[in-house]
């Protein structure tokens, strides 16, 4: 039922998410400000909402508290974006590992937010939108609002787009190793595996995943946590190093070890979503009950009483057939809405895939 209230809350001509959204980005403009408006057109269409409701089999139980979980979506949204300094700290680390350079500009108007960033090579193959420099380049939203010759580096700029994307799909980290040194020397030592797991709706309309990071130990001990870390330990170092070459002799099983707990992990979400789905579809599954018994009985009703006056001598043959074929026609929808649902609640998990892992040393 929530995907149907969000649409009557947001459809229209009134309010088009989407553009709304687009629009702020092209205008630079806020978090907040688009939010204020969102919850403001939110706030005036409730009322006209509540009309509608009344007129729905759903009304009994189909309340307010629906339409407040926009508003939540939204506040999630705003508290877990990814923010500015995140940005800069992949742009600072990109650059140490590649041919990039970023300097800080002298400008005190701008508290020294102002920076020339030269791009890496990488990242301007087969992509127009990067340029090869940007003299005036910064992360702060406010300097980029008040100057507009200055380049905002956010998390959509085709730059920082760019370098997310050779991260994600390159395979320029094939056949090295990492090496990590456990902040605590009485932590085992191991190997992080980082795994992304997923899982989606039978129909489709559902699908969610996470990177999640799974730890064994030596011994093949599974961490609910992996265990912290403080630094990297150096190619040349880790290239000699006994514990390093300690783990090394057991990677095949300790990955496969890793494997079989994402598998584990990744079902038991599948089972959660469900679960929550479920109670979601039971709702819906009572509504569309409720919606086609009465529509079916109402013609059904017609249908007989149009028998009725056809036995009377009256000619009823035209209405008789509309009759049988709304029946004929709500059976099938009935049919498929309720084939719909098993799909909907139905949750089917992805098998994980393994991104990268590291080797994790005591070095004490």
């Amino acid at each position: 039922m929530s995907s149907d209230v969000l649409g009557m809350v947001l459809d229209g001509s009134e309010m088009d998410l989407q553009d709304r959204i687009m629009d702020a980005v092209a205008h630079d403009e806020s978090g907040e400000e688009v939010v204020e408006d969102i919850d403001q057109i939110i706030e005036e269409r409730k009322e006209a909402v509540k009309r509608v409701q009344e007129n729905f089999l759903i009304e009994d139980q189909f309340g307010e508290s629906e339409l407040e979980e926009v508003q939540e979506i939204i506040q999630e949204s705003r508290n877990e974006q990814v923010g500015q300094s995140e940005v800069k700290r992949v742009l600072e680390l990109f650059f140490q590992e590649f041919d990039g350079a970023m300097r800080p500009e002298d400008n005190d108007s701008t508290d020294g937010r102002v920076y020339h960033i030269d791009t890496p090579s990488v990242t301007e193959v087969d992509n127009d939108a990067v340029e090869s420099s940007y003299p005036k380049a910064t992360f702060n939203q406010t300097a980029a609002q008040n100057n507009q010759h200055l380049a905002f580096m956010s998390v959509n700029h085709p730059l920082v787009k760019s370098i997310t994307e050779y991260c994600l799909d390159g395979d320029w980290i094939d056949g090295k190793t990492a090496v990590e040194v456990l902040a605590h020397p009485a932590h085992d030592r191991g190997i992080r595996c980082n795994f992304r797991l997923g899982y989606e709706t039978a129909d489709g309309s559902d699908e969610t995943e996470e990177f999640v990071s799974i730890f064994v130990s030596e011994d093949g001990e599974v961490y609910d946590e992996p265990p912290e870390t403080d630094r990297f330990l150096s190619p040349e170092n880790a290239e000699s190093h006994s514990e390093v070459q300690a783990i090394a002799e057991r990677v095949p099983s300790l990955v496969e070890r890793a494997r079989d707990e994402a598998q584990r992990r990744v079902e038991q979400m599948a089972e959660e979503a469900e679960a929550e789905n479920a109670e979601a579809v039971a709702i819906k599954r009572e509504h569309a009950e409720r919606y086609f018994d009465n529509a079916i009985e109402t013609w059904e009703s017609r249908l007989e009483t149009y028998r009725e006056d056809s036995e009377r001598g009256k000619d009823m043959a035209v209405s008789i057939r509309r009759a049988q074929s709304e029946l004929e026609d709500l059976r099938e929808q009935r049919k498929q809405e309720f084939e719909a649902l098993r799909e909907e609640e139905s949750v089917l998990p992805k098998t994980p895939e393994f991104i990268n892992a590291t080797i994790t040393i005591r070095d004490r």
